[in-house]
């Protein structure tokens, strides 16, 4: 397939209002977006369409919507992008500074408490780059949301179209506050934990049960309590009140571990960990700010 070079108008250009349309879900919209008059977009458009001989958007009063050709045009024209993006970045970036901007979402809890950190001595090393963290517990596409990267943390994560970094675990115990403790006493036996009130992490279906491994032992034990929340901090605020016992990534209660806030139980067990995952795309043109991110977090990700 040949790419002809004699059309009458842009259409890298008109790709990226098409898209933009896609985005905004009106004309009105991307032309505000785009700092284009209304009539601009209209008419760019209509030039892409009969150029193409098929319509990419239904129109309406308030808003559009992709026809069938509009959603394949959509994923080449984001594609086309990114690469156009891609072999500009390449361009500048041909001396050894890292330089632009870098786009990284991750997920809330972990964002928050780890790697704001991470990020702020990243860029205090390379003050050229400009770094935009996004923490959100939604899964984003990277490659149709524009981002450089996502941060991943999972007990299994399968994606062939990204390439996966494994980094290190995120410890996992079980823990309750000393209050709690005394008041209703300290369980001797994992057995014991049913007769105690449980604090639940809920992600997607909340579990029914806390797996523990000691060697070539595995023991699961049913999960019941008045408390549940997708929320780690909610999920380490209620076990710190005195509310029950959690099961909680070691990095949210080192310090009142270490001030004897907090009593791990069942320490020579094991709870299943999940580990971190950096994930960017395969294909792509050199970019030195992301190798250099990259290149930063093997060398300085660490979690307690």
């Amino acid at each position: 397939m040949s790419f002809s070079l004699h059309v009458s108008f842009d259409r890298v250009y008109v790709a990226g209002i098409f898209v933009t349309i896609a985005k905004e879900g009106s004309f009105a919209a991307a032309a505000r977006k785009l700092n284009l008059a209304p009539s601009q977009v209209t008419k760019e458009i209509k030039k892409l369409e009969e150029h193409l001989q098929v319509k990419l958007l239904n129109r309406t009063t308030r808003s559009v919507s992709l026809t069938r050709e509009g959603e394949n045009y959509l994923i080449h024209a984001n594609e086309i992008l990114s690469r156009f993006a891609e072999a500009e970045e390449s361009v500048r970036q041909l001396n050894t500074t890292p330089k632009g901007h870098l786009r990284i979402t991750a997920p809330a809890v972990l964002g928050q408490v780890i790697l704001s950190k991470l990020v702020s001595h990243y860029q205090i090393k390379h003050p050229e780059v400009e770094v935009e963290l996004v923490l959100t517990d939604r899964v984003i596409d990277i490659v149709s949301d524009g981002f450089d990267m996502a941060i991943r943390t999972s007990f299994d994560l399968k994606d062939s179209s990204l390439f996966i970094k494994e980094m290190d675990e995120v410890p996992r115990l079980l823990c309750a506050s000393r209050s709690f403790l005394k008041k209703n006493g300290t369980p001797k036996r994992l057995a014991d934990l049913p007769s105690y009130n449980q604090l639940i992490f809920i992600r997607g279906q909340a579990n029914k049960y806390w797996t523990f491994t000691k060697g070539k032992e595995q023991l699961d034990v049913p999960i019941s309590g008045n408390f549940k929340t997708n929320n780690l901090l909610g999920l380490v605020e209620a076990a710190k009140a005195g509310l029950g016992i959690a099961n909680i990534p070691a990095y949210l209660v080192e310090d009142e571990l270490k001030k004897g806030k907090m009593v791990e139980l069942f320490p020579t067990h094991k709870l299943p960990c999940p580990k971190t995952y950096l994930l960017y795309q395969q294909k792509r043109a050199r970019n030195l700010k992301l190798d250099s991110f990259i290149s930063f977090m093997e060398e300085n990700y660490y979690i307690p």
